[in-house]
């Protein structure tokens, strides 16, 4: 694809276009020298290693002053071939400039050319590996032959034009010219000779343009004079179909969503590059998806060829969720995931050739491509992409085409009525907007009026576009969620059916994963210690939570990161780090990592056991909103009128269930004052600890010489002062006096003893509570 042009004369090099293009964007495809607009030197270098990249004198090695442009007119992002040695400007990620062979998997050999800052000069800034841009190429010293750095700014002579080498934009559109007369230079000679004034031209801009209409006029002659269909116009229309333009991550006419990469020495039916995703095989499952935008097609059908795989590398065969597919217009093919993985060249080897028939545009535009959503293929990949013009396509067919898409919209719209926020009301989180609503409804009495229309004298594009309008405002119907509208204060966090926990540091250490196994996550509410409640306080200067558990451990209270695990400490730094969004959806909410957190994605129950984060930045109605929030007053609110049941069904007495008037009266006491705070609605987790010790003393009497208790899992005897435990299997236990004041607490395995002084007191293990006497 790439053609290879030597240049080593000068005087060839002085015959490019010499006019100063000032702040203008190199073309695609297109050779240039690009010269400093302060030293009038040159981008060059001949050596190899860190700092190779020179700005040297125009007479200095000239042939290593032409670069190749490969830009991507996507997001702007550009790199430099030097086509001397077929090696490009690559950067560090810092300051350091080096030539190297194309990347496959980093932004390293990426740059932005800024036009906008400056009309007398072009600002090369720098692509970082997390796809941001900064300071660029520029140099300390204006000697020739003085490095040029990767960290500079305007200041630092980041200053630069580019010189097209006009020989070889003449000798494209020279080619060009070759193959339409090759194709029919009778049907083509007016076109031809249009292009053919500008062979001469001495602009970059002009040829390029004699050669997009000379490309029109091919297209226009294969889609409308064709003697046989499928017709192929892959070159003419579809920008690297076959990848070979790729540099690292950066793909020329491709958008990419997620992390795409290029994959190298592809073999059968991928070929050279090929564009790869790739995510841990064990990581949570994200929507990935490349296309490409092709405009200005005649309306018709086509077909798309696109070569494409998809594995799951866990070892051995998986129940699968297959949702890849490739796809044109509206159109789809599902890829099939290999499994079970055997090695990459086994993957590469058996890529298929996927087919789309009859995608139909009437709008003159088609976007093909491949994406996957959320299934379990960690690797994906595709190559080779070609697009064939079929023919035209009736009204017949493209009203059908309409009223698939209007049907299905029009029943939903007639259904969600009472979900829609008042017109007055503003956002309501869990409902969707009125604005939106009255959107969808003018698209869809527009494409009603199409359909019904007898006879329809409208234009093909018009049906394209109201159908368009009926796609677009059906995507805009969202139900609204809140963000970071929970007010700060004390919650329990419930994820499903389980409470978030902090056991202690001896149960679940600093940075381990919350589990089941571990207590970290607890089916059952528990208000005796303050390890199920987080305090949640908006952090100033980033506008999100922190998680601050409200168990103390001996004066140290723990947070949760953004990883979803216990760390002691908070750096100064932290603030952008280990702070959460909390969305709303009306009903649940979302708890999404973010600013400069490493997790980037959602909290989420892993494996039904774990607590864990996805690697998606977008939110997903249907899958992030799990979490409940439980405040403090709620839950004591809930806890008193349960206590209240508990003591109108209690009898003061000496007999056995009965319970004695001390106890009957103290926990009278407590519920009064337990009332008494929630009618103010001043509760704090103070007054739920101090109730939940006053509910754990209120005990029903126990009649039984051995006291052998009925505690699932555990045998208790007592003796004189002694206290006897046996369990199979390890069981928390926790001893308190009469009075709600926890005594002890450890884990039964096996047998285990306990000095007590003679007493009542309560002891309460694997769910259960029940009152003992030690004489």
């Amino acid at each position: 694809m790439l053609r290879k042009i030597t240049f080593t004369l000068v005087a060839l090099l002085l015959a490019i276009g010499s006019q100063l293009m000032g702040a203008q964007l190199p073309l695609h495809g297109g050779y240039y020298r690009i010269k400093n607009a302060h030293s009038g030197t040159y981008i060059g270098g001949t050596g190899t290693g860190n700092d190779a990249v020179k700005h040297v004198a125009a007479e200095t090695d000239p042939d290593y002053q032409v670069f190749l442009v490969v830009r991507n007119p996507v997001n702007g992002f550009t790199s430099f071939k030097q086509v001397a040695r077929n090696s490009f400007v690559t950067h560090n990620n810092s300051w350091t400039g080096s030539f190297a062979t194309a990347v496959t998997g980093s932004y390293r050999q990426s740059f932005f050319i800024d036009v906008t800052t400056n009309p007398d000069f072009c600002i090369i800034q720098k692509i970082r590996d997390d796809g941001s841009k900064a300071n660029g190429i520029g140099y300390d010293s204006d000697v020739p032959g003085s490095s040029l750095f990767m960290d500079k700014g305007a200041d630092k002579q980041n200053k630069w034009l580019f010189e097209p080498v006009i020989s070889q934009f003449s000798d494209r559109l020279q080619t060009l010219i070759d193959q339409a007369n090759d194709l029919n230079s009778t049907a083509l000679a007016d076109a031809v000779a249009i292009a053919s004034e500008k062979l001469s031209s001495s602009s970059d801009v002009e040829i390029d343009q004699a050669m997009q209409e000379l490309k029109k006029a091919i297209l226009d002659y294969k889609t409308t004079s064709f003697i046989s269909t499928p017709v192929d116009i892959t070159d003419l229309v579809v920008l690297n179909a076959d990848f070979e333009w790729n540099v690292g991550r950066n793909m020329p006419g491709w958008n990419a969503v997620t992390s795409w990469s290029t994959k190298p020495d592809m073999v059968g039916a991928m070929t050279g590059f090929a564009a790869e995703a790739w995510r841990s095989s064990t990581s949570a499952k994200v929507a990935r998806t490349v296309s490409q935008r092709i405009a200005g097609l005649p309306n018709g059908k086509y077909n798309v060829l696109i070569a494409a795989f998809a594995t799951d590398q866990r070892a051995g065969e998986q129940v699968l969720e297959s949702s890849v597919e490739v796809f044109a217009g509206d159109k789809a093919a599902s890829v099939s995931i290999q499994t079970p993985f055997v090695n990459d060249s086994t993957t590469i080897a058996n890529a298929t050739v996927y087919t789309i028939t009859d995608a139909v545009v009437v709008d003159n535009t088609l976007v093909i491509g491949l994406r996957d959503n959320s299934s379990n293929a960690n690797w994906i990949g595709f190559d080779n992409v070609k697009v064939f013009f079929n023919g035209t396509v009736d009204l017949t067919e493209v009203f059908a085409e309409l009223t698939a898409v209007y049907t299905p919209i029009k029943e939903f719209y007639d259904a969600i009525a009472d979900e829609v926020a008042g017109e007055n009301d503003g956002d309501v989180a869990g409902k969707y907007r009125y604005s939106d609503f009255v959107t969808l409804g003018i698209a869809l009495s527009d494409a009603q009026a199409i359909l019904s229309a007898t006879p329809y004298t409208g234009t093909i594009e018009s049906i394209g576009a109201a159908k368009a309008a009926l796609q677009s405002a059906r995507l805009a119907m969202v139900k609204y969620t809140a963000i970071n509208t929970l007010p700060e204060g004390e919650y329990f966090v419930k994820l499903g059916t389980y409470y978030l926990n902090n056991p202690g540091m001896g149960a679940v250490a600093n940075g381990v994963v919350l589990s089941v196994a571990n207590g970290g996550l607890q089916t059952e509410r528990t208000i005796t210690d303050a390890g199920q409640i987080y305090s949640l306080s908006l952090v100033e200067g980033v506008g999100r939570y922190s998680f601050y558990s409200r168990l103390n451990e001996t004066d140290v209270y723990r947070h949760l990161t953004e990883n979803a695990v216990y760390q002691p400490t908070w750096g100064s730094s932290d603030n952008n780090w280990r702070t959460m969004n909390i969305h709303f959806d009306g009903y649940k909410y979302a708890v999404q990592t973010a600013g400069s957190a490493s997790a980037k994605g959602f909290w989420c129950l892993k494996t039904d056991s774990e607590l864990s984060t996805n690697a998606s930045t977008s939110l997903d109605v249907n899958r992030d909103f799990v979490f409940e929030f439980l405040s403090v007053p709620s839950v004591f609110a809930a806890e008193v009128a349960a206590g209240r049941a508990l003591l109108d069904a209690a009898v003061r007495g000496n007999g056995s269930g009965e319970y004695l008037a001390a106890i009957y009266d103290a926990f009278q006491s407590a519920i009064e004052t337990a009332e008494a705070i929630v009618l103010a609605g001043s509760a704090q987790t103070a007054d739920l600890m101090a109730y939940a010790a006053a509910k754990v003393a209120f005990v029903p009497n126990t009649i039984s010489s051995s006291y052998a208790l009925s505690i699932k899992g555990l045998q208790v005897t007592t003796s004189r002062q002694t206290l006897s435990l046996i369990a199979e299997t390890a069981i928390p236990v926790a001893v308190y006096s009469v009075n709600g004041t926890r005594l002890s607490e450890f884990v039964v395995s096996g047998s285990k003893s306990l000095t007590l002084p003679a007493g009542v007191y309560i002891l309460k293990a694997n769910e259960g509570v029940q009152r003992f006497v030690i004489y």
